[in-house]
């Protein structure tokens, strides 16, 4: 028997009849991939399903970044400045960015903040300090995901 070869023509006897090559004796010796599923329709035509590529699936969101990655993506999105990036780099001088996140919290709070700011060697997404950075800097939930995914891209 001569088989009609189509690729991804509609099933016509359901599901059911499909059957990969390696299953069908009749068509040993294939060059197809062993595990393809195919259909015999009436008239000799075999019906190969291949599959559309599967979509790639959401990046993961890094929890955590280094304080390098950190202070590089700030300035990339221009959160700060690249001088206050070199400086908060160079001699640990907080940008102005940090210094009006730290001046708004109560006043309880503002110390462990500021050593917090000052000792940290990495930033983790749902940290309350990390949270208001973002939230000063006007960024909404997507917009962190995407700081923290193109952050954790910097080699």
């Amino acid at each position: 028997m001569r088989y009609i070869i189509t690729e991804n023509e509609e099933v016509t006897h359901g599901p059911s009849s499909w059957r990969t090559i390696q299953e069908h004796a009749g068509l040993a010796g294939n060059k197809f991939p062993p595990d393809m599923p195919y259909n015999i329709a009436g008239g000799g035509v075999l019906s190969v399903y291949t599959p559309a590529p599967a979509p790639d699936p959401d990046p993961v969101v890094p929890r955590s970044i280094s304080k390098r990655q950190l202070i590089t993506q700030c300035a990339v999105d221009e959160w700060i400045t690249e001088a206050q990036a070199v400086a908060w780099a160079e001699t640990n001088t907080l940008p102005q960015l940090l210094e009006d996140v730290i001046a708004g919290l109560p006043s309880e709070s503002r110390f462990a903040a500021r050593v917090q700011a000052l000792t940290l060697v990495g930033a983790v997404i749902d940290d309350p300090l990390m949270l208001a950075v973002a939230a000063e800097a006007e960024a909404d939930e997507d917009a962190l995901n995407a700081f923290f995914t193109a952050a954790a891209a910097i080699e």
